[in-house]
């Protein structure tokens, strides 16, 4: 055998002769010569470099005879295998771009290939971070690839939106290096946060009279689509889907009630929803 990559002319070993018989070996001739020579003495040497990867190049079976003075020949199988060496650097895969939500710790599983690898296995690959984000957010699984974020370190589209990191891997000689940068995208998980709201209108205002607004003080992480109302079993009262509150008839202060205690209910675009207490009171006003 012979490793792959030898210089044109490497000796790959002699062919011995047991028994000569009576006679002088005058010479050796080689079958196929096209990628081997040999010399009077036996010795096979290559015509070129040999590649392990590819596929035609991994063993060759040849048939060396003999010829002695008396023009005798005899024939002997040959067969000569090229040796894997680790002369191929690692390759990564396409996948050097991803988008993931945000909360969650899995980023990004690479993938890289070695030509030295097939099919012999010859190296096994190993993977590290090289340029890491400025807080030292990932930690990479050495042999599969696998970059996750690092415990406590889970992104947050609101802080961050992308990341930018530099991969390794290495067959044990040869070391890849490839940038790798991951997208955040948002996943509506804040709810609204509205504040309680106290409103008052005098008695005999017209239908519709604006009592207030609910004051929202976060929307979350998406807008805000409606407003809804609860308590308001008569319908008394109207709410827009800005918030607005308004009357939704004129008011007695001596027959209908004083005050009324409802809730009003925020939904978002996400479907989350948060409700606030609401109080309205009627006020009197002095009539003739």
């Amino acid at each position: 055998s012979i490793d792959e990559n030898k210089a044109k002319g490497t000796i790959v070993g002699r062919v011995d002769v047991n028994d000569t018989g009576d006679t002088k070996i005058t010479s050796f001739r080689l079958v196929p010569s096209s990628d081997f020579a040999i010399n009077t003495s036996g010795d096979i040497t290559t015509k070129k470099k040999f590649d392990y990867e590819d596929k035609n190049q991994r063993e060759y079976n040849l048939t060396v005879y003999a010829t002695n003075d008396a023009n005798e020949s005899d024939g002997v199988a040959v067969i000569i295998h090229i040796n894997d060496m680790n002369d191929n650097a690692p390759v990564f895969g396409d996948n050097n771009t991803v988008s993931v939500l945000e909360n969650q710790y899995e980023a990004i599983e690479l993938n890289a290939s070695d030509a030295d690898n097939i099919p012999t296995h010859l190296n096994d690959l190993n993977f590290s971070i090289s340029v890491q984000d400025a807080n030292n957010s990932f930690d990479i699984n050495s042999s599969t690839g696998e970059v996750t974020f690092r415990v406590g370190k889970a992104p947050d589209y609101e802080n961050k939106k992308e990341y930018n990191i530099t991969v390794a891997v290495s067959d044990g000689n040869h070391t890849t290096e490839q940038n790798v940068t991951i997208n955040i995208e948002n996943e509506p998980e804040i709810v609204p946060t509205l504040e309680n709201f106290i409103g008052s209108v005098k008695e005999n205002e017209a239908n519709g009279t604006i009592i207030g607004d609910v004051n929202v003080s976060d929307t979350g992480d998406t807008k805000i689509t409606n407003y809804t109302l609860l308590g308001d079993k008569n319908d008394t009262f109207n709410i827009s889907d800005t918030g607005t509150i308004t009357t939704n008839k004129i008011f007695d202060y001596e027959t209908d009630a004083t005050e009324y205690n409802l809730t009003v209910t925020a939904h978002n675009q996400a479907g989350d929803s948060k409700e606030v207490n609401v109080t309205i009171r009627i006020i009197n006003v002095a009539e003739r």
